[in-house]
């Protein structure tokens, strides 16, 4: 998997910031007095919100060994796969919300 960083400027008030997660991509775009910060927030909780009930859904199917032992292989390893993905996208969510 190809992997881009480009760390935002150290002075950048993340407070002011808009902040999307989709897969491995993190966008972070200075919005000084274009948005609401509360609207933001709301937003972002709910994000996390959401991922945090994915990652349960997830973890409480690859928990039934009747999904594991009679489902497709391949269908196991997607959700898997979606676990991972879920709980990376949480942590960082998680980690903007500070």
């Amino acid at each position: 998997m190809l992997r881009i960083a480009v760390d935002p400027p150290a002075d950048l008030n993340k407070e002011t910031a808009a902040t999307a997660v989709a897969g491995p991509v993190t966008v972070t775009l200075p919005l000084a007095g274009l948005i609401d910060t509360a609207v933001q927030a709301k937003r972002l909780q709910s994000d996390i919100e959401q991922a945090t009930l994915e990652v349960s859904r997830l973890k409480e199917r690859l928990s039934n060994k009747e999904y594991v032992s009679k489902a497709p292989d391949h269908l196991v390893a997607q959700t898997r796969q979606t676990l991972a993905e879920t709980e990376r996208r949480l942590a960082t969510l998680q980690k903007q919300a500070g």
